[in-house]
């Protein structure tokens, strides 16, 4: 088990392995910049879908250039914005769908979709997990959340409920 991000990146270092993230509304500061550092690491190549010349400022400014990545032009609709990065994710383009400026209720809805998110057929479960570390806190928090033939609004209702768990712990 690992007990710090440091052991958690020098495992995922280790590994060389490289992952595709789609990023959808990439035109969000946060949520590229840790595109870019995983880029940076090695670990990630970045497909970013959103407001192209926003991602570009954006890349220009970290110090990166716009060629070390796909861009896919998009300025629509926010559920929009995650179908398109789900549907990369179906058509193998992408590995990991990756939430930037939109609303978590619109990234799930896409994702959870039966016809066009990434709902196994095969009723086996998705998961969503996120790993926290506070400075305070020695250990490496994980947690992961199951989702299963559960209607959109509970599992609306439980990543809620997990992300005011997280900020409430946090304080």
């Amino acid at each position: 088990m690992f007990t710090s991000f440091k052991e958690l990146e020098a495992y995922v270092l280790g590994c060389g392995m490289k992952k595709r993230i789609a990023l959808a509304n990439a035109h969000d500061e946060p949520a590229l910049s840790a595109v870019v550092n995983a880029r940076r690491k090695g670990v990630v190549e970045g497909t970013l879908v959103g407001k192209k010349n926003e991602i570009i400022a954006m890349l220009h400014e970290m110090g990166e250039s716009e060629k070390d990545y796909e861009i896919v032009d998009f300025d629509g609709e926010e559920l929009d914005a995650a179908k398109l990065t789900v549907q990369l994710v179906r058509e193998g383009k992408a590995d990991i769908p990756m939430k930037g400026i939109l609303q978590t209720s619109n990234f799930a809805r896409a994702i959870l979709n039966r016809e066009t998110g990434l709902i196994p057929a095969s009723g086996k479960r998705l998961a969503h997990s996120c790993v926290i570390s506070a400075d305070r806190h020695i250990n490496v928090i994980y947690i992961v959340t199951f989702f299963k033939k559960l209607s959109f609004e509970k599992v609306g209702k439980r990543l809620c409920r997990c992300y005011n768990l997280i900020s409430v712990g946090i304080r």
